[in-house]
């Protein structure tokens, strides 16, 4: 996945530092941050899902050993 798209040409790129190092010396443009916001923590649903990383301590299903009991410890 190649999230940072050139504005001059169809190169993309998967890290943002890769993209200013194309703009700069191959486009010799100065490199606009703004024009470019950061994805890294935009991370969707499905994507945490499949990782297992999940921030919802209600999305963890009953009986796995990250339960947490009533008083607010993993069960055993």
């Amino acid at each position: 996945h190649r999230p940072f798209q050139c504005r001059y040409c169809p190169y993309s790129a998967s890290q943002k530092g890769n993209l200013k190092t194309h703009v700069l010396c191959v486009h010799r443009m100065p490199f606009d941050n703004s024009q470019y916001p950061d994805r890294r923590f935009k991370r969707s649903r499905v994507d945490s899902e499949a990782s297992g990383n999940l921030e919802d301590p209600a999305a963890v299903k009953p009986g796995s050993s990250t339960e947490l009991t009533e008083e607010g410890s993993a069960a055993q």
